[in-house]
């Protein structure tokens, strides 16, 4: 069973099944057979969830398999796994009688053991990623990657250098442009969501050029635009290097142009550009720059 089936059979969020309704562009991140796959995404695009919907699947799929989650603080760390992974795999019979076989007792938050022989160890890694070190794993996942300790990647992948696997999924949400995020996404195939105009078929990546008042908006011809029928297109389509993925507010359906507006209002320039089109800024486009902040 692939991925995406997985989830929609056996994943429930709040109690009902995960639904992709409205959701075509996560077809093909679900579908992703690339060793290295990273999401460069805007803020609250369920990114996390998707990390601990894989995560899952694995270990449901493979038993045996040593998974790595490393994100920026411990806090965040413990809420991943109280929060997402332990409702995710306690909101399913299947999976949890899988995992968990008869045992009711909590497993450990930060290295969980399952039935199967499936561990899933948990770390950050602000500052360094020292706290990692000794573990030995197949497949790496990190989140919130644009606030990790710089230089971490090459150390968090001698992690799994005893595996066959060797699968790293990296997920975050862009900061200025020279950051680490934006780097492994410029080694990546860099797919974004390209949307066509059916009046002047032409075709746009959902930015600020494409935002108007009355909605997403052609900057052609002013037709509207149906984000719904976009697709992916790569930037670096001869890489070998992985898959990337480029996803934000207004490719999901329970953002609306009316919430996007308001953010483009509230927010200053750079952090409408980060937080909501999961696009980096260079340094001069803050509202107070580092040679203000110094002086």
């Amino acid at each position: 069973m692939g991925f995406r089936d997985f989830c929609t059979t056996h994943v429930f969020l709040r109690g009902k099944p995960i639904s992709f309704a409205g959701r075509a562009y996560l077809d093909e991140i679900y579908g992703s057979q690339a060793r290295n796959t990273v999401l460069r995404t805007s803020r609250q695009v369920e990114k996390t969830t998707l990390l601990a919907n894989r995560i899952i699947y694995d270990v449901v799929r493979h038993p045996g398999r040593r998974v790595l989650f490393v994100c920026p603080r411990r806090e965040q760390a413990q809420l991943f796994s109280n929060t997402r992974l332990l409702p995710t795999i306690q909101g399913s019979p299947l999976i949890r009688r899988y995992l968990m076989g008869g045992r009711r007792c909590r497993i450990q938050v930060m290295n969980m053991t399952f039935a199967n022989g499936s561990e899933v160890h948990i770390r950050a890694a602000y500052q360094s990623a020292d706290s990692s070190r000794g573990v030995s794993v197949d497949e790496l996942f990190l989140d919130e990657f644009q606030d990790l300790a710089p230089g971490c990647l090459p150390v968090l992948q001698e992690t799994m250098s005893h595996s066959e696997v060797k699968r790293v999924w990296i997920a975050g949400t862009p900061k200025l442009i020279d950051n680490h995020l934006e780097q492994v996404f410029a080694l990546s195939t860099g797919n974004e969501w390209k949307v066509p105009c059916e009046k002047c078929q032409s075709e746009f990546v959902l930015n600020e050029r494409v935002i108007a008042l009355e909605g997403l908006t052609c900057p052609q011809c002013k037709s509207a635009l149906d984000s719904r029928a976009g697709h992916w297109v790569p930037r670096n389509p001869g890489t070998k290097w992985g898959e990337g993925f480029s996803v934000n507010h207004l490719m999901i359906p329970w953002m609306s142009i009316e919430e996007v507006l308001e953010r483009q209002m509230t927010y200053d320039p750079a952090q409408f550009k980060n937080e909501c089109l999961g696009l980096p800024t260079a340094l001069g486009e803050h509202v107070i720059t580092r040679e203000e902040l110094l002086a």
